[in-house]
Protein backbone atom coordinates (compact mmCIF):
# COMPACT_ATOMS: atom_id res chain seq x y z
CA UNK A 1 0.00 0.00 0.00
CA UNK A 2 1.29 3.63 -1.05
CA UNK A 3 1.20 6.56 1.27
CA UNK A 4 1.91 9.46 -1.36
CA UNK A 5 -0.82 11.19 -2.08
CA UNK A 6 -3.19 11.36 1.63
CA UNK A 7 -2.09 10.86 5.71
CA UNK A 8 -3.55 7.74 6.15
CA UNK A 9 -2.12 6.20 9.16
CA UNK A 10 -4.37 6.27 12.04
CA UNK A 11 -4.63 4.87 15.80
CA UNK A 12 -3.14 1.43 15.17
CA UNK A 13 -2.30 0.99 11.93
CA UNK A 14 0.16 3.23 9.66
CA UNK A 15 1.28 3.59 6.25
CA UNK A 16 2.57 0.49 4.98
CA UNK A 17 0.49 -1.81 6.86
CA UNK A 18 -1.57 -4.87 5.59
CA UNK A 19 -5.58 -4.08 4.54
CA UNK A 20 -6.39 -6.29 7.64
CA UNK A 21 -4.25 -4.22 9.85
CA UNK A 22 -6.13 -1.08 8.86
CA UNK A 23 -10.30 -2.85 9.52
CA UNK A 24 -8.92 -3.86 12.63
CA UNK A 25 -8.05 -0.26 13.50
CA UNK A 26 -11.42 1.16 11.98
CA UNK A 27 -13.10 -1.30 14.21
CA UNK A 28 -11.23 -0.24 17.48
CA UNK A 29 -11.64 3.44 16.41
CA UNK A 30 -15.07 3.53 14.50
CA UNK A 31 -14.83 7.35 14.61
CA UNK A 32 -11.48 7.90 12.36
CA UNK A 33 -13.72 6.07 9.14
CA UNK A 34 -15.37 9.47 8.96
CA UNK A 35 -12.04 11.22 8.89
CA UNK A 36 -10.99 9.51 5.66
CA UNK A 37 -13.79 8.96 3.75
CA UNK A 38 -12.99 12.61 2.99
CA UNK A 39 -15.74 14.59 0.38
CA UNK A 40 -17.67 10.70 0.64
CA UNK A 41 -19.51 11.21 3.81
CA UNK A 42 -22.46 11.93 1.88
CA UNK A 43 -23.30 8.78 1.23
CA UNK A 44 -23.47 6.51 4.24
CA UNK A 45 -25.59 10.00 5.10
CA UNK A 46 -27.93 9.69 1.92
CA UNK A 47 -28.33 5.89 2.15
CA UNK A 48 -29.99 6.96 5.94
CA UNK A 49 -32.05 9.25 4.52
CA UNK A 50 -33.64 7.04 1.76
CA UNK A 51 -34.01 4.39 4.49
CA UNK A 52 -36.29 6.57 6.53
CA UNK A 53 -38.07 8.23 3.73
CA UNK A 54 -38.67 5.38 1.65
CA UNK A 55 -41.93 4.55 3.59
CA UNK A 56 -43.28 8.46 3.61
CA UNK A 57 -42.78 8.54 -0.11
CA UNK A 58 -44.62 4.64 -0.83
CA UNK A 59 -47.53 6.03 1.51
CA UNK A 60 -48.28 9.43 -0.35
CA UNK A 61 -47.60 7.90 -3.95
CA UNK A 62 -50.43 5.49 -2.59
CA UNK A 63 -52.44 8.08 -1.16
CA UNK A 64 -51.70 10.48 -4.72
CA UNK A 65 -52.76 7.50 -6.78
CA UNK A 66 -56.61 7.22 -4.81
CA UNK A 67 -55.47 3.26 -3.87
CA UNK A 68 -57.85 2.35 -0.88
CA UNK A 69 -56.50 1.87 1.94
CA UNK A 70 -55.31 -1.90 2.23
CA UNK A 71 -52.19 -4.21 2.94
CA UNK A 72 -49.74 -1.97 0.76
CA UNK A 73 -50.63 1.00 3.29
CA UNK A 74 -50.26 -1.34 6.47
CA UNK A 75 -46.85 -2.47 5.18
CA UNK A 76 -45.68 1.30 4.91
CA UNK A 77 -46.67 2.32 8.04
CA UNK A 78 -44.85 -0.98 9.74
CA UNK A 79 -41.58 -0.22 7.47
CA UNK A 80 -41.39 3.38 8.53
CA UNK A 81 -42.42 2.75 12.23
CA UNK A 82 -39.33 -0.48 12.06
CA UNK A 83 -36.95 1.39 10.41
CA UNK A 84 -37.54 4.58 12.87
CA UNK A 85 -37.29 2.42 15.73
CA UNK A 86 -34.12 1.35 14.75
CA UNK A 87 -32.95 4.74 13.33
CA UNK A 88 -34.01 5.55 17.31
CA UNK A 89 -32.01 2.54 18.90
CA UNK A 90 -28.60 3.41 17.08
CA UNK A 91 -28.97 7.10 18.15
CA UNK A 92 -29.81 6.56 21.38
CA UNK A 93 -26.77 3.92 21.61
CA UNK A 94 -24.03 6.13 19.79
CA UNK A 95 -25.14 9.50 21.61
CA UNK A 96 -26.04 7.74 24.76
CA UNK A 97 -28.19 9.32 27.85
CA UNK A 98 -27.49 12.55 28.10
CA UNK A 99 -30.07 12.86 30.89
Amino acid sequence: MTCSYARVDIEGAKCGDSLWAFLAAYIVNPVEIMNHISWLWYLPAMFVDFMLTYPLLKWTKRRQAGLPFGRGDVEAVVLQLITSCVWMFISFNVMGDNS
